[in-house]
């Protein structure tokens, strides 16, 4: 009889306490491509108070984690953070890699369809990630009440993160100049999606991210990948026209001077071409 009421108090108590736990309404998970975790600190007095500032004096920082991963491509990145797991487990070897006898996108997924464009560049999903996300285990901790997006200018920067059951995943599509989805999510795009793109187009064919035509743009830090459906046309870049492409971006975007950039002495010229970065101070 003891051991009864000890068990009904023990539950009890229990239902108490899980009805004293307050869930946030929104959760917001932000990758930053290449920062590593020192550029808090580093850049601290440059952030705005609304922004990093307040993340860092109001949140918690977790100084010494880490997910030992390798390749340390963005694909395997997106997929090991938000899993907890590593690509072995996690399903996703790379951006792209072999499955039986032909290479295949991380996303790549045939028997979907592309929503707001029919670009095959649009046919993707999350099928080979083998793990479970932060996003998945949102949804079944609420029973799938809760809704899960990601949002990203590379398809695999929205997809893997928001996971299996996501709600939704939306990437930028040069083709038709705007956020698109596919068929594994939902048959057309919500309004608001499409209110966006008709209010902040851009130029069809051009970059998402500098806004340039992606066919002879070496502007943009990014994967540039034409063809991506069947995996043909990966646009090798060298190592000098890599560095002068960076430079060159930050110029235009920041309206930058060149003299206010430095030559790396050391590391050589390639064809008379000297490698040339922004200082610290001006890359962010």
């Amino acid at each position: 009889m003891k051991k009864l009421i000890f068990s009904v108090l023990l539950c009890c108590v229990a239902i108490v306490a899980s009805a004293q736990v307050q869930r946030p309404k929104l959760v917001v998970g932000i990758v930053i491509d290449q920062m590593r975790w020192d550029y808090l600190y580093y850049y601290y007095d440059k952030f705005g108070e609304g922004g990093m500032k307040r993340l860092i004096n109001e949140g918690f920082s977790c100084d010494n984690q880490m997910v030992n991963y390798v390749p340390t491509v963005t694909g395997v990145g997106h997929a090991s953070l938000y899993t907890g797991a590593g690509p072995a487990t996690n399903g996703i070897a790379s951006n792209d890699f072999r499955m039986g006898d032909k290479m295949v996108y991380c996303c790549d997924d045939p028997s979907v369809q592309g929503v707001g464009t029919t670009s095959k560049s649009a046919q993707m999903s999350p099928h080979y990630m083998l793990g479970t996300t932060i996003g998945d285990m949102l949804r079944q901790a609420t029973d799938f009440k809760a809704k899960v997006f990601g949002v990203a200018i590379k398809d695999r920067a929205a997809i893997l993160p928001a996971g299996h059951s996501a709600n939704g995943a939306f990437w930028y599509d040069k083709s038709v100049a705007g956020f698109v989805t596919s068929s594994y999510y939902m048959d057309k795009l919500p309004d608001y999606v499409v209110k966006f793109n008709k209010q902040n187009t851009l130029k069809k064919g051009g970059c998402g991210e500098c806004q340039t035509s992606c066919q002879s743009c070496r502007r943009c830090d990014r994967d540039i990948r034409h063809g991506r459906g069947n995996n043909e046309g990966r646009e090798a870049r060298t190592e000098r026209n890599h560095r002068y492409a960076l430079r060159q971006h930050i110029v235009d975007r920041r309206h930058l001077a060149p003299d206010r950039y430095m030559v790396l002495a050391g590391q050589g010229e390639r064809g008379g071409v000297p490698h040339a970065r922004p200082r610290h101070e001006e890359v962010l």
